[in-house]
């Protein structure tokens, strides 16, 4: 009986754990397989242009986090989310759609806009995302790449148009109440990064970058084109 009880329990502790290795895996699968269906060579022009003028919320309320029935809850494709261009920093190996607006889909699929107001290479252009922390290629997904940015690194987006060179300045990390990071810096052209720095979402790490050039999206640098073709594998572990 002893002998039984305990090929039970080993049996019940495989199972145990394939399923906290399995549940993370199938999370960041569906993360990148969706991410991947709206990069910038997937979208068109025209859809974004469509998508600059959608109504959209930013009920930062609703916003749940990421874990795995999360992620697996949500839609199970992406099309039709408000993607109004793309992020890339070619050194981290990131690129992601930008999507206009604050909710599970577009946090959990790409960078969401912080406010209905910001443009493109003005102001403090403020984007969000999630950081994932887990197994299985997780460091490459989403903000998770921001934990290697270095100031002096390149950061583009676009918006099919036009390309924005901005280059990382500052790397810091604030509390989750300090809101004033997307403000307004006089006298400057910045883009702001934000994500949790851990999983329990205590503290918030900042990315920012100062405008230093512009291109038409035809003409792009090399290392610009490269990183927006970036692709994430799915099934990476």
């Amino acid at each position: 009986m002893k002998k039984k009880i305990g090929n039970l329990i080993t049996i019940i502790a495989i199972i145990v754990g394939v399923v906290l290795i399995a549940a993370p895996i199938a999370k960041n699968y569906f993360i990148a397989d969706r991410m991947n269906q709206n990069l910038i060579k997937k979208v068109s022009k025209k859809d974004i242009e469509r998508n600059k003028k959608k109504k959209v919320s930013y009920d930062w309320d609703k916003v749940k986090s990421l874990d795995t029935s999360s992620v697996i809850k949500l839609k199970d494709s992406p099309k039709g989310l408000p993607v109004i261009g793309a992020i890339t920093i070619p050194e981290l190996e990131m690129n992601l759609p930008i999507y206009k607006g604050v909710s599970d889909e577009n946090m959990s699929y790409g960078a969401s806009t912080m406010s209905d107001e910001q443009e493109m290479g003005q102001g403090n252009y403020s984007l969000i995302s999630h950081h994932v922390f887990a197994l299985a290629n997780a460091n490459k997904l989403l903000f998770s790449p921001l934990d290697n940015a270095k100031v002096g690194q390149k950061i583009y987006i676009t918006d099919k148009t036009t390309v924005y060179q901005y280059n990382i300045t500052e790397v810091f990390t604030v509390a989750p109440n300090r809101t004033d990071v997307v403000n307004t810096i006089e006298g400057r052209k910045v883009i702001t990064l934000i994500t949790c720095t851990d999983i329990s979402a205590s503290g918030r790490l900042i990315v920012r970058g100062d405008l230093v050039a512009t291109y038409n999206f035809k003409t792009m640098p090399e290392d610009a084109r490269n990183g927006f073709n970036l692709e994430y594998q799915t099934l990476a572990v």
